[in-house]
């Protein structure tokens, strides 16, 4: 343990999720699944953006930089992750817009992008949620946790941003899980 830190994996995926902090529910969602399919593989930390349109902000970049500098010193490989739902990435200009800005701005600097097609909801729960989000992904946590959920992973391997209910999640960890 250096400084609080857990030295469970010497990689560092520093999650940059579209949720707010207060609401967490997109960071119970990962935690389930990398708990569950990458248990003790790697550190994760989460960056709140409070809405995708915040993934270049000041506050989010300062974050994210500030991770680097905790983890570089310790000889850790941090990994910088957006998280995000491409929502109706079919029909709505600005939303392909923005979801085309976010994949060119991590290309740019390098970092990874997992997109959930259409909503992270209705990849893993399998349909689009209306009530309570932070209680269904809290229940989600727990139920994967003690093993009555299981994570079909076949929706998380998803090449095609526009798959119905699918996502690359497990192709991006494992990309960096081998490099």
């Amino acid at each position: 343990d250096i400084g609080g830190i857990n030295m469970r994996g010497s990689k560092v995926i520093v999650f940059v999720i579209e949720a707010n902090k207060s609401s967490r529910s997109d960071e119970n969602y990962i935690r389930a699944l990398m708990n569950s399919l990458y248990s003790k593989e790697f550190q994760i930390k989460f960056i709140y953006m409070n809405g995708k349109t915040n993934y270049k902000k000041d506050r989010v970049t300062k974050e994210i930089k500030n991770y680097k500098s905790i983890f570089k010193p310790d000889n850790f490989e941090v990994y910088v992750v957006y998280i995000y739902d491409t929502d109706d990435h079919n029909r709505d200009r600005d939303c392909i817009k923005i979801n085309n800005d976010i994949k060119t701005y991590c290309d740019s600097k390098k970092y990874f992008h997992i997109w959930f097609h259409t909503t992270i909801e209705e990849v893993l729960l399998g349909e689009f949620i209306t009530r309570s989000k932070v209680q269904e992904s809290k229940k989600y946590l727990e139920n994967v946790a003690r093993g009555k959920t299981k994570i079909d992973v076949r929706n998380l391997k998803n090449l095609e941003y526009h798959t119905k209910s699918g996502s690359n999640f497990c192709l991006i960890i494992e990309e960096i899980k081998k490099s």
